[in-house]
């Protein structure tokens, strides 16, 4: 339905809490795939996040230059 579908943000944040990336992505019911490129990233843990309306999750991403 035309409600399972819309825009999400996405964000992506330090180990302190910065957001360092921050977007809003067309999204549809069931899966989708979010590509980002981790040249903008130094080796590191991070936190993303992704929310749309009430519902949203955050995990843990490691980038290993």
């Amino acid at each position: 339905t035309a409600e399972d579908n819309g825009v999400a943000n996405f964000k992506v944040y330090n180990l302190i809490g910065n957001v360092v990336m921050q977007n809003d992505i067309a999204v549809k019911k069931g899966v989708n795939k979010i590509e980002m490129d981790s040249k903008n990233f130094e080796s590191g843990i991070y936190f993303y996040s992704l929310s749309k309306g009430n519902n949203s999750f955050t995990r843990k991403m490691i980038v290993n230059k």
